[in-house]
């Protein structure tokens, strides 16, 4: 009897620890925090009511952040599985699957597939056989077995990070890198920065307590993801430049339409031509009714005003045309294929994403959108969108003194594409208020990303051009040991610069007056 009884609470303890991991690792990428606490507080009470040397919260999280090799991971699955198979109801399931190391990517990968269909109790991996031991129920083999095969290949091939190497071997020196640190250090509230030459990052760093497994809202780089949906939606032929704004939006539309909103195509909404004076109010719940409504003073295409409404009308109309959000039009297309895990992005109460503003990233997802725009649209092997595309939107389709902010920096005076602001030295970049940064420049073919919640956005992009732009040679260098020592040491120190009291004050006041409204 007892142990019949024994036997029921391991199956009991396996069946909830496994349920309970697949939904905290299911919510991890949502929530971390929350999930972790949710996760903390399941492992409590099942350890409460089965006493037994097991925390979830350490098996959970050591998986993520290899605390143990995986040996012991596969050692504790094993054992759960046991239990599993001890109650009668489920089968084993052997699926082969790639030998190439790459086992934490593709314990997420299983999560992922599980979160997605629900079918399977628990599986594992197999290091010594390159298999995965799926325990399920017998009529959902097939399913579950379709599905990781599907998912397998695209998240490993292309979740990868961006490949690494030293500044010298993609001939830049450690020395003048730490001189672009060292400048970066000096601005209030700065977070992160990562160097990509010839598609290798050369150098990355954190200022504590940011951590590069922490995504950081992007203010208005999100315009330029979801400006690469509509290029995207273009391209598969669902609209067209020249469309006219009020064509999707027959309901939305006044009554009393002036000849100015009429004209009104996507092209203006890409440049910020769309014939306001000022741009419309916009709150993080906006209307695209409210937008149609807002005068339009000036004939489309002929006044910068920057707009962030219409930048949430692009979303719509992305929406309107493909039946998606803009964030689940983009996952198969741009996140998975670059790797991009961790998007949040908030949709309004209209079902639409804000597009405009609130998505966030890790600095190294912001790299590999500048990356894919430096490789034209093309991505191991794959051409996830045109090169005309890619040429529109980063060159200058429009002046923006009439109408831009109070700015006279020279990298806010070279013209605005779809999206992007042009740069000196024939660069552009992806921006966003408070020191966000995607900057790409083709002739030297680096990529430089930067977060921030910082005043000084000129100071960024000052350090990038006196500090890394004159130090790029067109072949490698030789080594420098102590040079990158010195490098590396100085990336360890970082920690956020908070402004004095008095900084604070007078900064926002110039914050309000002074920066671009991104």
């Amino acid at each position: 009897m007892n142990h019949h009884h024994n036997s029921l609470t391991r199956i009991a303890l396996a069946l909830g620890l496994g349920l309970s991991a697949v939904l905290a690792l299911s919510l991890w990428h949502r929530d971390p925090c929350a999930a972790f606490e949710r996760m903390a507080k399941r492992a409590a009470r099942l350890e409460a009511a089965y006493p037994r040397p097991y925390r979830l919260s350490d098996h959970v999280v050591g998986i993520l952040h290899h605390r143990e090799p995986m040996s012991y991971y596969e050692e504790q699955a094993a054992r759960m599985q046991g239990a599993l198979l001890a109650s009668g109801d489920l089968v084993e399931t052997r699926i082969p699957v790639p030998a190439d190391g790459s086992e934490r990517d593709m314990l997420k990968t299983l999560y992922a597939v599980c979160q997605r269909t629900g079918y399977f109790y628990t599986a594992s991996i197999d290091t010594t056989n390159h298999q995965v031991r799926l325990i399920s129920k017998p009529k959902d083999v097939a399913v579950f077995s379709a599905a990781l095969l599907l998912a397998i290949p695209q998240s490993r091939a292309v979740g990868a990070p961006l490949p690494r190497g030293s500044p010298e071997s993609q001939g830049i020196s450690s020395r003048a890198v730490r001189a672009y640190v060292e400048a970066l250090d000096r601005i209030d509230m700065m977070h992160s920065f990562m160097i990509v030459r010839h598609g290798r990052v050369i150098a990355e760093g954190w200022w504590k307590p940011q951590a590069a497994d922490q995504p950081h809202l992007v203010h208005s780089v999100s315009k330029s993801f979801n400006a690469t949906a509509v290029g995207m939606a273009i391209a598969e032929g669902k609209l067209s430049l020249d469309d006219r704004v009020l064509k999707f939006f027959p309901k939305e539309a006044p009554r009393a339409r002036s000849d100015p909103l009429k004209a009104m195509t996507v092209r203006d909404l890409l440049t910020m031509t769309c014939g306001h004076d000022a741009q419309p109010t916009v709150d993080l719940n906006p209307s695209v009714e409210e937008f149609l409504a807002f005068p339009v003073q000036h004939r489309p295409g002929t006044h910068f005003a920057y707009n962030n409404a219409a930048s949430y009308t692009l979303s719509a109309i992305v929406t309107k045309v493909t039946g998606q959000t803009v964030q689940e039009y983009l996952q198969p297309r741009l996140f998975e294929p670059l790797g991009i895990d961790h998007t949040q992005w908030r949709t309004t109460p209209e079902g639409f994403t804000l597009g405009w503003v609130g998505l966030s990233l890790h600095t190294e997802s912001i790299a590999k959108l500048g990356q894919l725009y430096l490789q034209k649209g093309r991505w191991n092997g794959t051409q996830l969108i045109p090169e005309t595309w890619v040429e529109q939107a980063t060159r200058k389709q429009v002046s923006h003194d009439q109408g831009s902010p109070a700015r006279r920096e020279a990298d806010w005076q070279q013209g605005y594409g779809f999206q992007f602001w042009r740069c000196t030295h024939n660069a552009f970049r992806a921006e966003g208020s408070g020191g966000q940064f995607c900057v790409v420049m083709p002739d030297q073919d680096v990529v430089v990303a930067m977060t921030a919640d910082a005043v000084d956005m000129q100071g960024e992009l000052t350090a990038i051009g006196e500090r890394l732009l004159p130090a790029f040679q067109p072949a490698p260098l030789p080594e420098d040991a102590a040079g990158h020592e010195e490098l590396e040491q100085a990336v360890a120190n970082l920690q956020v610069r908070w402004p004095k009291r008095k900084n604070r004050q007078r900064n926002s006041r110039r914050t309000r007056t002074q920066a671009p409204p991104s």
